[in-house]
């Protein structure tokens, strides 16, 4: 039996999170900033002879924002093909600010209505512990079913779509996420697996990288994070069946670099020390990581005495 669940919704909605819940591991890469995530991920998620596989997706991307966070190409263009491989989507949205991208979220439901198979879709409130009166969910459900009325209108070829169901939760808390677990189970269809035992579908240097890279959003302020790139130098099992990995973070700019290497100093030993946790449950396997941090702006010789004292951080 399988099950594919695509999940659509702004960056920093909650789309990683409750798939990391679901999953009970940090295999989705989520922070506190925007455009964490930059591609689609599958992570599968078994039950008995079920299988669940959920695709996690970069929010839809603008012109505007492309360019303020130096974003690449493959954060863009992902929609169709993603979203023609699934049986399900469903569309994530934060209540807290739910009425005021009500503008997004059509965006979402067009791009849906132009597929070539139209796809059941269910709505999530997400955050719904944080509002205070039960009237404004309501409201909100009101205001998207009108919105989703008019987008049926407004183009009479396009199929016309709406929400089989709509669940309330806090990702974050945990709360309200096993209702979801359990209608994607009574959907799944008779069909082999695709993804085996694996829990994702990347390489174990992809997922390093990438978790490496959330971390690193939530340790540099701001634009920072934006601006660097992430990369394994090193991943070999060793005599003992660890795993030992050297991954490098390249900062654009030397005065970056300084800032992670003496404000962030005691935070970067704690940032090794929970993605090696976060590895170890993903990969199976102990993995002792070295992360080491450095800038194009250093020449050579300067840039090897970085990656020697930077060292120290793994």
């Amino acid at each position: 039996m399988l099950s594919k669940f695509a999940i659509l919704g702004r960056p920093n909605a909650g789309k990683s999170t409750l798939i990391n819940k679901i999953l009970k591991m940090n295999i989705c890469d989520s922070s506190s900033k925007s455009h964490t995530t930059k591609f689609p991920i599958k992570a599968s998620f078994t039950h008995g002879n079920t299988q669940i596989v959920f695709v996690d997706t970069p929010g839809l991307v603008t012109k505007k924002e492309f360019s303020k966070f130096e974003l690449d190409d493959s954060i863009v263009g992902w929609e169709q093909n993603v979203l023609n491989e699934v049986d399900m989507i469903g569309l994530i949205c934060e209540l807290p600010y739910f009425n005021t991208n009500i503008k997004y979220h059509k965006t979402l439901i067009r791009k849906i209505r132009t597929l070539k198979n139209p796809k059941p879709i269910f709505l999530i409130l997400n955050k719904y512990d944080v509002i205070k009166q039960y009237s404004y969910v309501g409201n909100s459900i009101d205001n998207i079913n009108k919105a989703l009325e008019k987008e049926n209108e407004s183009d009479e070829e396009l199929p016309k779509i709406e929400f089989s169901k709509i669940f309330h939760i806090s990702a974050l808390k945990n709360l309200g996420v096993d209702r979801i677990v359990d209608y994607l189970l009574s959907e799944a269809k008779e069909s082999d697996w695709i993804l085996d035992d694996n829990v994702c579908d990347k390489p174990p240097t992809v997922i390093i990288t990438s978790l490496l890279r959330a971390k690193v959003m939530d340790l540099l302020p701001k634009e920072v994070p934006y601006q660097c790139s992430f990369e394994v130098e090193y991943l070999e099992e060793n005599d003992y069946g660890e795993l030992v990995c050297v991954a490098l973070v390249r900062c654009k700019k030397l005065k970056h670099l300084k800032l992670a290497l003496t404000h962030r100093k005691n935070k970067l030993k704690k940032l090794v020390r929970n993605l090696e946790s976060d590895l170890f449950i993903i990969l199976g396997k102990v993995i002792r990581l070295r992360v080491v941090f450095v800038s194009d702006e250093i020449n050579k010789d300067k840039r090897q005495n970085v990656l020697q004292n930077s060292r120290s951080h793994g």
